[in-house]
């Protein structure tokens, strides 16, 4: 036996590692791109909240998040009714639970 084929072998599972290691990577600046976002996110609430502002006033704060992410018209427009949905009822259960979202 020469080695060669034991060469090639940790060559091909060297290539297997960095390819793993570059994808956990990337994911991991993902999630702290994400981590950011809802950080910035439950601050302008936070502020909302100690203003007394109702739920309709989280409509501001929609166009502003959902240019955060990357994404075609169609799908540009779906991100936006679900931020809209979900920053105004999160607000009304967590912040105004004198006022129901559903009003």
């Amino acid at each position: 036996m020469d080695g060669s084929a034991g060469t090639s072998d940790e060559s091909g599972i060297s290539r297997l590692y960095l390819c793993e290691r570059a994808r956990r990577h990337s994911l991991d600046l993902r999630i702290k791109a994400q981590l950011e976002v809802m950080g910035e996110i439950h601050e302008k609430l936070e502020k909302m909240a100690s203003r007394g502002q109702s739920p309709e006033a989280t409509e501001k704060l929609v166009e502003n998040f959902a240019d955060k992410f990357k994404s075609s018209v169609a799908r540009h427009k779906q991100y936006v009714q679900r931020l809209r949905y979900g920053f105004r009822h999160y607000y009304a259960r967590h912040y105004h639970m004198g006022n129901s979202a559903e009003e």
